[in-house]
């Protein structure tokens, strides 16, 4: 179902693509010679004022041809001169290319605002506080909903934290009981730190407080940024009312940061799609002794669980000191508590097993709820949502040409294919979010300025504009064919790097 689902959502984006150039060819007088859905050899196409409407055997994407789009199209002698595509003045050609993804872009506004319109705005909520931090000195609590910060809206957990690291006080708007609350929090600096897991072999003592030594060498940001080197070495850990030791099976170092402690969560323990002995609307109290009380401590347990230790132990260092730590001991049999009906329910499952189950057997609740609003809100909303998302895009794009990100991080149809179908599972809202971002990302694509881009034809019309002179049309036909041809061999990367991906 993931893959007709990736189908007909690429092959309508870049129809809606090419109905863009389509449209502006008409309403300038360009003869339209084709207008397709799908790639190959055709199965159907019906004839009418000169344009071939047609639909070919392979139904991904499809393309509009225009008589006068090069070389061959221009000494056409069917075609009359003055309906041809490089006759027509330099700033209708740019109109032309311009369209294609103009149209893909408006695309993923109007869908945006139509998702917002339908399901709400999932909100950003506030999962935990933590203990003697400036949220908690601040009064916010726990269910609070982050409705915008220093008078800017905000949508995710990325987007606040980058105001925390941003602004040295944050005048945060937060819904409470569907009242608006004005709070004022001064982010605070934390210091270095480190997140380990170990695979422990021998623990005595207490797992809090000050950490006196690792490997019998104080806490340093040295060390922090060694520890991640040391995967796979035995390590000790020294506290101040206990020693832990075992093999290190991870470490990442955190940087010092502006924090204002307070946590979110993308999942929640509550079940709701079940599967096998997990029936929809359990409450997962605990997992393998371990209590949770929330979704973060269900993240943690999970991270434990794909530990492949028997014995984890899950230790974040700030500092000197234990910041939080998570241990648990894997028998044959993992204990599972949930609450069902308001029962109490123990169900246990090996190891392996309900991993899979969690991962990708059951569905688990959003951890917020859509919030509705007013039709004036939605469209404001959608609007700035999808400004965001093509600010996001635009400096991914620049970081691919500095050269900062590489090109294995690009995905062509395969990959796309593949996500789609992943994300089918969840139902249709994340689906017609994941439209937003495959419109955009064709739209914003093409407006790159390489031959055989529409951003390539703008960029030659505008030169043309600018000087004022024409260059000839055939030049031009080669610049972009060779464009094609390494866009091609682009192409065929990209969809090596995909099926590596999927197969590893």
């Amino acid at each position: 179902m993931g893959i007709i689902y990736a189908l007909l959502i690429l092959t309508a984006l870049i129809m809606v693509h090419e109905l863009g150039h389509f449209i502006a060819a008409k309403i300038f007088g360009v003869q339209i010679l084709e207008f397709a859905i799908g790639m190959g050899p055709k199965i159907f196409s019906v004839k009418r004022k000169g344009i071939d409407y047609r639909i070919n055997i392979f139904p991904i994407g499809g393309y509009v041809r225009l008589a006068g789009e090069d070389v061959s199209g221009i000494e056409d002698t069917s075609v009359e001169k003055d309906k041809l595509l490089y006759e027509k003045p330099a700033w209708q050609r740019l109109m032309i290319s311009l369209a294609g993804p103009l149209a893909s872009i408006l695309t993923g506004y109007f869908i945006m605002i139509l998702t917002f319109g339908i399901w709400g705005v999932y909100p950003v909520k506030v999962e935990r506080v933590v203990e003697n931090s400036p949220a908690q000195r601040a009064e916010i609590e726990k269910g609070d909903i982050i409705y915008s910060v220093n008078g800017k809206r905000v949508f995710d957990s990325n987007e606040f934290s980058k105001a925390v690291n941003t602004y040295d006080v944050l005048e945060i708007e937060v819904l409470r009981n569907s009242r608006k609350l004005l709070i004022s929090v001064s982010p605070e600096q934390t210091p270095d730190e480190v997140e380990i897991v170990l695979d422990v072999e021998a623990l005595s003592g207490e797992i809090q407080g000050k950490v006196k030594t690792i490997n019998n060498v104080k806490p340093s940001v040295e060390l922090f940024k060694q520890l991640p080197d040391l995967k796979g070495q035995y390590v000790k850990l020294e506290l101040l009312n206990g020693t832990v030791e075992g093999k290190l099976l991870s470490a990442i170092y955190i940087p010092p940061r502006k924090t204002v402690g307070i946590y979110f969560s993308s999942i929640s323990p509550i079940v709701q799609k079940g599967f096998g002995e997990f029936k929809t609307g359990d409450v997962i109290l605990s997992v393998n002794g371990y209590k949770i009380n929330d979704g973060v401590d269900f993240s943690r347990i999970l991270g434990l669980l794909d530990s492949n230790s028997k014995k984890p132990l899950l230790i974040h260092i700030s500092g000197d000191e234990v910041f939080y730590h998570i241990h648990s001991e894997f028998g044959e049999l993992v204990n599972v508590v949930v609450e069902r009906d308001g029962n109490l329910i123990n169900l246990s499952f090996k190891r392996d097993e309900l991993l899979d189950i969690f991962e990708n057997k059951i569905m688990f609740k959003s951890p917020v709820k859509a919030m509705r609003e007013g039709i004036f809100e939605v469209i404001r909303d959608g609007i700035i949502r999808t400004n965001r998302i093509i600010v996001q895009m635009g400096e991914i794009l620049a970081m691919l040409f500095t050269g900062r990100l590489g090109l294995n991080s690009l995905s062509g149809p395969i990959g796309v294919v593949a996500f789609v179908g992943n994300v089918s599972k969840l139902g249709f809202e994340p689906i017609l979010f994941l439209t937003v971002i495959i419109t955009l990302n064709l739209g914003m694509i093409n407006l790159i300025p390489l031959p055989a881009l529409d951003g390539g034809r703008i960029v030659f019309a505008l030169l043309e504009m600018i000087t004022r002179k024409k260059l000839d049309p055939s030049i031009e036909s080669y610049i972009h064919f060779v464009g094609f041809m390494l866009l091609m061999a682009l192409m065929v990367y990209i969809t090596y790097v995909d099926i590596v991906r999927l197969i590893g």
